[in-house]
């Protein structure tokens, strides 16, 4: 693994299998649904009805370290 993971990035890779374990998923999937006080305080829409996301990774990065996500979201 990477030297240059942040260390959060460590410890949520570690809890979870390891970079080895990460390294093997072609993509991801989710469920999501808004809702509550929270949302009606920001004045964001109430949208009751679950939508369903999935991205995959094309291609797989080589590796997943601070630099190649600094990259990623600009900085």
């Amino acid at each position: 693994m990477s030297d240059a993971l942040h260390p959060l990035l460590k410890v949520a890779l570690e809890a979870h299998g390891g970079h080895d374990r990460w390294v093997k998923f072609k993509g991801i999937a989710s469920t999501i649904l808004t809702g509550g006080k929270l949302w009606e305080l920001k004045g964001a829409p109430l949208i009751p009805v679950p939508r369903r996301t999935r991205d995959e990774r094309i291609p797989p990065p080589a590796d997943i370290g601070y630099p190649l996500l600094a990259n990623r979201i600009g900085r």
